[in-house]
């Protein structure tokens, strides 16, 4: 009987035996594999929401402001192009993909020289050109909504020309007081475009950058620092509709 319950308590202890250490890293190495490529689907699913919901706070903002002839016909092309991949309205055929894609990934120094070669694209000037008052009078109002959008849209409100045209209305027009603000001008010298902070830690309005190229002091072509602001941003509040 002795033998009995000790060949008995021989076995319960064998029962109880646990996996070898080497089994029970490989078990939690790939469980650990499994929770990272979870995460990783997790990541992608939000992004592709947070995409689409950029999207549809596009069409909303653009459709809002149209009158009832052309939002007609606008809701007609979008019917007839629903199969479009990335359908970025532009009245001069302007692909605004690779500009939503710099912003999507915060690239936002490509992000803004991408933007002026656009402004450039839209009156097919070449890159030492620039544009006049009159090309900034007449730049094409969907466009300019388009480019304000994906910028106010990737940036989270922090960047755009909306956020530009308030600072601008706040001080008076005052550039010099402007640059101080939206973070151009610090201790009373004029920035460098090199010395900008490209990154969401940027004073509010920091970008995009169209009123110059080389520094915030010095204008683009015929036209002031201080001249190019005002005539894009008034171009800016007509197209908007928006009240002074």
């Amino acid at each position: 009987m002795g033998k009995r319950r000790k060949s008995r308590k021989q076995f319960s202890k064998k029962s109880k035996k646990r996996l070898p250490k080497r089994d029970r890293r490989t078990s939690s190495k790939r469980l650990q594999e499994k929770l990272e490529q979870i995460q990783g689907e997790l990541e992608q699913a939000r992004a592709e929401r947070e995409y689409l919901q950029n999207q549809l706070a596009w069409v909303l903002y653009y459709l809002e402001r149209l009158d009832p002839p052309t939002l007609y016909q606008t809701l007609e092309n979008i019917s007839q192009g629903m199969g479009a991949a990335n359908p970025l309205p532009s009245e001069v055929g302007i692909d605004y993909q690779p500009l939503q894609e710099m912003l999507a990934h915060q690239d936002w120094q490509q992000a803004d020289e991408q933007t002026w070669m656009l402004l450039l694209q839209a009156f097919d000037k070449e890159d030492s050109q620039v544009l006049t008052p009159e090309d900034i009078a007449n730049f094409p109002s969907t466009d300019l909504q388009t480019i304000n959008w994906l910028w106010e849209a990737y940036s989270e409100g922090r960047f755009g020309l909306r956020v530009q045209q308030e600072v601008w209305e706040m001080v008076g027009g005052d550039y010099g007081a402007f640059c101080d603000r939206v973070g151009w001008r610090s201790a009373s010298q004029w920035l460098y475009y090199e010395d900008l902070t490209f990154s969401l830690s940027a004073a509010t309005g920091h970008l995009p950058v169209l009123g110059w190229r080389r520094r915030s002091c010095y204008g683009v072509g015929s036209n002031t620092a201080r001249e190019s602001m005002a005539y894009l941003l008034e171009r800016f509040r007509e197209v908007t509709g928006e009240e002074e």
